[in-house]
This record gives C-alpha cells, sequence and structure tokens, in this order.
C-alpha cells in the first residue's frame, strides 16, 4: 500500500493603512512541515528590508526537489469573506494554502 505525507504552504497578503503614514504591502509563505515544525518566509514587502525574499516559483522548485507534489490549492480569506488585513476593496484573496504530498517508504 502506497504511504504518502503531507505538508502545506499558507500565504498570507497583508497591509497596513494609515491617515498618517505611508501604507505597506506584505507577503509571507508559512510553511507546515509535516513533524510539526513551521517556517515563515518572506515573499515580498514594500517596507525596507534587508530580509531575504522568496518568490512561489522558487518555493515549489526547492519542494519539487525534495520529492514533494501539489495536491491541492485552496484560497482560506479573500476581502469579501474577511477584512481583518486590511484590504479596501472586493475581490482580492489575500490568504491562500497549497498541499503538498510525498510517498514515504514503509
Amino acid at each position: 500500500m502506497t504511504r504518502w505525507e503531507y505538508m502545506s504552504i499558507v500565504w498570507i497578503y497583508s497591509t497596513r493603512q494609515s491617515e498618517h503614514q505611508k501604507s505597506t504591502w506584505k507577503q509571507v509563505y508559512t510553511i507546515y512541515w509535516p513533524d510539526g515544525t513551521t517556517e515563515d518566509r518572506l515573499g515580498w514587502t514594500s517596507e525596507d528590508s534587508d530580509e531575504d525574499t522568496t518568490s512561489l516559483v522558487e518555493l515549489q522548485n526547492e519542494l519539487g526537489s525534495q520529492g514533494w507534489e501539489l495536491f491541492s490549492i485552496n484560497v482560506l480569506d479573500s476581502i469579501i469573506m474577511n477584512k481583518q488585513y486590511g484590504w479596501p476593496n472586493v475581490g482580492t484573496p489575500v490568504r491562500r494554502s497549497w498541499v503538498f504530498k510525498r510517498q514515504i517508504s514503509g
């Protein structure tokens, strides 16, 4: 019987807006590994930052080289459903997830 392990990535696109300060935008990928650990990676930010960034394609290629294959894609929140991320308009996903699987021996 084939056995699989699963991991997921949750992407959040957030903004901070204020009448007195410049708006800021940020994308963060949170990786949920099968062993229960998590890892945050900055995707993009409008703020000055020395932190390394990772694109979704880079992250997917990294996972593919480790044997992970895409299993599902989900939109978890959009601004139609939830405005807690600061989006002023409707129709844009602000939280997505990608679930990956890889075969394990045993």
